[in-house]
């Protein structure tokens, strides 16, 4: 990754034409001023779609934000603290986001599309990150891969009609 908000047009051009993954994060909207990410939820899609988290302090406290790069208008709560989120807030925040949760929405969307064999490939598929959070990767690495086996189970009694 090139250690840059946002890279000039020539050179974006250039990297999508090699693959589109090298544009993953390129077409998010530009920061606010004084705002940061503070979660990245990263999809091994094709274009390796971003949906990020901000914050930013204002006179009310600090607002909250979710962006992507299709301009998808997320509601999210709590949209302001007076202090910053807890961990347990963040994941409440992100899960609980309208009108689709990143995570696990994504992920059944996805798994819906494929056949079981192909269900393995998707471990992984939804990679949530923060630099203020640094415990929140695994968390989320081992969340998801709860709710995958979850999935896997449940799909597997419904094809036998056990539910």
């Amino acid at each position: 990754m090139i250690a840059r908000e946002s890279l000039p047009e020539p050179l974006r051009r250039l990297f999508g034409s090699i693959h589109p993954l090298m544009m993953s994060g390129e077409y998010l909207p530009a920061l606010d001023e004084d705002e940061v990410e503070i979660a990245r939820i990263t999809l091994a899609s094709v274009m390796g779609d971003v949906i990020e988290l901000r914050a930013r302090r204002t006179a009310k406290g600090i607002r909250y934000r979710m962006v992507d790069e299709h301009e998808t208008e997320y509601t999210i709560r709590p949209c302001y603290t007076r202090e910053p989120l807890t961990m347990l807030e963040l994941i409440r925040a992100i899960e609980g986001a309208k009108p689709d949760n990143p995570t696990v929405d994504v992920l059944r969307y996805n798994l819906e599309a494929l056949d079981e064999e192909e269900w393995e490939s998707m471990q992984g598929f939804v990679q949530v990150s923060s630099p203020f959070y640094p415990e929140l990767e695994s968390w989320y690495a081992r969340y998801l891969e709860l709710w995958l086996d979850h999935f896997r189970r449940k799909a597997r009694r419904n094809e036998r009609g056990l539910e």
